[in-house]
């Protein structure tokens, strides 16, 4: 990790934050007492916020130890030293609100540094052979038929007879493959197959296997992930990091990255007329 380069990132948007004062919320009511004793009216007032700094003279909390426990709640958990997070307090301009509300600065600064330290972790993030192997019969042993599949397709060209799919954008997908001619073999992929990442495992969708275009014996291997949107900026941000990850993996001309793999083009496609 570039240390420097984080904190470069982290503090600008950390200062650029509004963190409000801690707000308590009063309810007022007026009660009328009867000549019995009793309640006979109550008219409620409506409620408003008021904003109270943190109390003089109560104890603060350990900034430091309050964002690491932060951190490591998270999901996936980001860790940091505490030497770091103690850069980050150090270097930030907002002293008031550190001390007006400390549990709320806390908990906006460490969304900063986690969405900062998982970009600068995908961006630099490479992946290098081990030297395993599935075995087939894993991929034949395994119930990829789902039986409560949304969708199903015949199938002529994949492992099975049926091809499970979980949305409309996935049944024409496969509908599609069926009919292209140049299409050796596809599947989708079973649920164990996930590629690691910072942000949690990623489960790419399809593995196809293609006639090279030149005409030549080698076959191209390709594996597909199909979204309704294949802008990456279209994409939510956890998504888009973790499909950057998978590029990084497989490779792909399409993210121009040089994966682990040899032989095999990852691409984002919503139709199979993209591959």
């Amino acid at each position: 990790m570039d240390t420097e380069k984080l904190l470069a990132g982290v503090i600008p948007e950390i200062n650029r934050l509004l963190i409000a004062l801690p707000r308590i919320t009063i309810t007022e009511a007026a009660a009328v007492i009867g000549e019995g004793g009793g309640f006979e009216a109550a008219v409620t007032r409506r409620p408003r916020d008021v904003a109270v700094p943190h109390p003089l003279g109560s104890p603060m909390p350990n900034l430091v130890g309050l964002m690491a426990e932060l951190m490591e709640r998270t999901t996936p958990r980001v860790y940091l030293t505490r030497g770091t997070i103690l850069d980050v307090l150090r270097r930030v301009a907002q002293r008031d609100a550190m001390v007006q509300n400390p549990f709320e600065f806390a908990r906006v600064a460490v969304s900063v540094l986690k969405a900062k330290l998982v970009h600068q972790l995908v961006e630099g993030i490479k992946y290098e052979k081990l030297g395993e192997w599935w075995e087939m019969q894993r991929i034949l042993d395994e119930d990829v038929i789902e039986l409560f599949s949304r969708y199903t397709v015949p199938a002529d060209r994949s492992l099975y007879d049926t091809v499970p799919c979980d949305s409309k954008v996935e049944r024409g997908f496969a509908q599609a493959l069926e009919r292209r001619m140049d299409v050796r073999l596809y599947m989708k992929l079973p649920p164990w197959f996930e590629v690691p990442t910072p942000l949690g495992n990623y489960r790419p969708d399809w593995a196809v296997v293609l006639d090279n275009p030149d005409g030549s014996e080698p076959l191209l291997y390709l594996v597909a992930e199909t979204k309704g949107a294949t802008d990456p900026t279209a994409l939510r941000g956890t998504e888009a990091m973790k499909i950057r990850c998978g590029a990084a993996h497989f490779g792909s001309r399409q993210y121009k990255t040089t994966g682990a793999l040899e032989g095999v083009d990852y691409k984002v496609v919503k139709e199979a007329s993209e591959l």
